[in-house]
């Protein structure tokens, strides 16, 4: 997974996603491409060494019931990244999304 940190001025969010994922397939190997890529609109938490906080990352996963920020998964069959929601947080806990 990969967090983003997005500012308001940061512009049109579906055409950053197609930039993002084009740049990932043209730079990347398949495998490396970010499967989850969670939007962040506010600060990430830092320590005192100046690193990010992973640990509330981790434990929120990509569960969309969990967290605040926007989800998406990267559909390899449409090379996008597309919304996550429940009910596709659901289908890829019983494997009708796969990756």
């Amino acid at each position: 997974m990969a967090t983003l940190l997005f500012t308001p001025d940061a512009g049109d969010l579906p055409h950053n996603l197609t930039s993002l994922s084009e740049h990932c397939r043209h730079v990347l190997p398949s495998y490396a491409i970010p499967i989850f890529v969670r939007i962040k609109y506010d600060v990430l938490d830092m320590t005192s060494t100046i690193k990010q906080t992973k640990i509330c990352l981790k434990r929120e996963g990509f569960d969309p019931n969990v967290t605040q920020d926007l989800l998406f998964y990267y559909c390899r069959t449409e090379r996008v990244y597309k919304q996550l929601n429940i009910d596709g947080y659901r289908k890829i806990l019983d494997k009708s999304i796969t990756f």
